[in-house]
């Protein structure tokens, strides 16, 4: 009898000490669930820009060169951006840009749509006297891999030069994640390299 009431005794303890465990293992699954992700992007590449309609010349661009640089928290993120590109023959204009940036991926790391609205400061060099003024740029890209398309509408605020045109970008870069990284079911991950090692599953 004494060791009948001693197993029980037993039995009930453990059940209770398994009980007890299993909230803490499903709060650290929820906080694992609910880590947000922190990411960094680093691209360059080439600019080919197609300017509006001058009379007499047509459709004047050239190309250029951009470097840029966004911060990713979840969706959300702040670009900066700095780059050359000749507006008109002989003429080019530098830029200093930034601004919002939403990103969003398509179930494997590798493809990630983005939208952004980036603005601030352009400076005109080469074959005109040099002026400063506004630069806004709205674009949307994707990026495959380590590749990034990208097409913008530019408003530029410069005297003597074509203030409204659009341009298309291909570069290269690379992805970067320090938190909250996933991976979804095949193995990609969905929010660039991870750096920190700790990832978590779709």
């Amino acid at each position: 009898m004494r060791g009948m009431v001693t197993a029980t005794t037993v039995a009930v303890l453990l059940s209770g000490t398994a009980w007890a465990q299993e909230p803490v293992k499903s709060a650290a699954t929820a906080q694992e669930r609910r880590q947000h992700v922190l990411g960094l992007d680093l691209y360059g590449g080439g600019i080919v820009t197609v300017s509006e309609e001058v009379p007499g010349e047509g459709n004047l661009g050239g190309w250029g060169w951009e470097a840029s640089a966004a911060v990713r928290f979840d969706r959300l993120g702040v670009a900066v951006a700095v780059g050359r590109e000749f507006v008109i023959p002989d003429v080019h204009a530098t830029f200093l840009v930034a601004g919002p940036r939403f990103t969003g991926g398509f179930g494997m790391w590798d493809i990630r749509g983005f939208a952004h609205v980036l603005g601030g400061f352009a400076r005109t060099g080469g074959a005109t006297p040099t002026q400063d003024g506004f630069a806004l740029m709205t674009g949307v890209g994707v990026d495959v891999a380590f590749v990034r398309f990208q097409v913008e509408y530019v408003r530029l605020g410069l005297d003597n030069l074509p203030n409204n045109f659009f341009r298309f970008y291909v570069g290269g870069g690379i992805p970067l994640c320090f938190r909250g990284c996933r991976k979804n079911e095949y193995g990609g991950w969905m929010d660039g390299i991870p750096v920190s090692g700790r990832t978590t599953t779709k």
